[in-house]
């Protein structure tokens, strides 16, 4: 069907795109219209629709999501083992880093 995009996985809806569902559900569209258009869920689509008729809000929760496994330290060291040896092995940056970060932290 042309004009649909396949999304990735789990990819969080934009604030445009809240706007968007928001405007196009107050001009009539049903949720499943909506849903084509966007390339999102029924479930998503009446979600975000929810969220604004309950709390008048369509921005995301602060501090909602999943916790940050590495500290901004460990990120940028990471970062800068990868850097100076570009050809190196996951298991030596792994190495190269503190306990806490494991390989599938890294990949």
């Amino acid at each position: 069907m042309p004009g649909i995009q396949v999304r990735k996985r789990y990819a969080q809806m934009s604030e445009f795109e809240r706007g968007r569902v928001v405007g196009r559900k107050e001009a009539g569209w049903s949720y499943w219209r909506i849903s084509r258009h966007l390339s999102r869920s029924d479930a998503t689509i009446r979600r975000c629709w929810q969220e604004w008729v309950n709390r008048g809000r369509t921005q995301r929760q602060e501090g909602s999501g999943r916790s940050r496994e590495t500290a901004e330290r460990e990120e940028r060291a990471i970062v800068r083992a990868a850097h100076t040896a570009p050809d190196a092995l996951l298991s030596s940056i792994v190495r190269a880093t503190s306990p806490s970060v494991t390989a599938s932290t890294i990949h």
